[in-house]
């Protein structure tokens, strides 16, 4: 998770956003942190293109499985790429106040149903959605 004293470089409309750097830092305590492919930089695209909802709670649900899908997918480290997606996916939501309340078996589970891609996006949005809640 990110300190509090950690600089976020990236703002969507109040929004934080992680940066390519800090994905490559996250996969560093799975992995070497080693890209094999730029899929990083259509991440972040595809972030910074994202069209937000009305809702600050569905955009940040959003732009959460927008991380951990595209991770997961399009598998741009040599090794945890879900354990990356998952943690990155975490402190994206820390950095704007919110948490997902599930236990990490969850989180496990549909990770592997995203690496399986037996859930579509929207799916997976709603299921975010649904178990998260603003930080106290």
């Amino acid at each position: 998770m990110l300190e509090k004293n950690e600089v976020i470089k990236m703002k969507k409309n109040g929004i934080i956003i992680l940066d390519k750097e800090e994905i490559i830092e996250t996969n560093k305590i799975f992995n070497s942190g080693k890209l094999i492919n730029e899929s990083l930089d259509f991440l972040e695209a595809k972030i910074k293109a994202k069209k937000l909802r009305k809702d600050i709670k569905e955009s940040i649900a959003a732009i959460a499985c927008i991380y951990w899908n595209e991770i997961i997918i399009n598998h741009p480290f040599i090794d945890g790429n879900k354990r990356t997606s998952v943690e990155v996916m975490l402190n994206f939501l820390h950095s704007n106040n919110f948490r997902i309340k599930c236990e990490m078996n969850s989180l496990i589970y549909m990770s592997l149903k995203i690496a399986n891609k037996d859930i579509p996006q929207e799916k997976l949005i709603a299921w975010v959605l649904e178990k998260l809640e603003a930080r106290k």
